[in-house]
């Protein structure tokens, strides 16, 4: 691949991310949340907290949750 070609991909592939992550948040706004778990939440390396985690869509809903 060119340099023109691998930075037009890039582009590309970033501008998805984006678009998904965007997506993923507004899913997770609409989730009511019926069903979660405790699991671990790592905030940065080397950090690992339980969480209560939606089933559904994965979002965070307290950290430093305890069973």
């Amino acid at each position: 691949m060119l340099p023109d070609e691998i930075k037009k991909e890039c582009d590309s592939i970033f501008d998805n991310i984006k678009n998904q992550k965007e997506r993923l948040e507004h899913i997770q706004e609409i989730c009511n949340h019926p069903t979660s778990f405790i699991g671990n939440f790592s905030y940065k390396v080397g950090c690992v907290n339980p969480a209560l985690i939606c089933s559904d869509c994965n979002k965070i809903l307290k950290a430093n949750a305890h069973v």
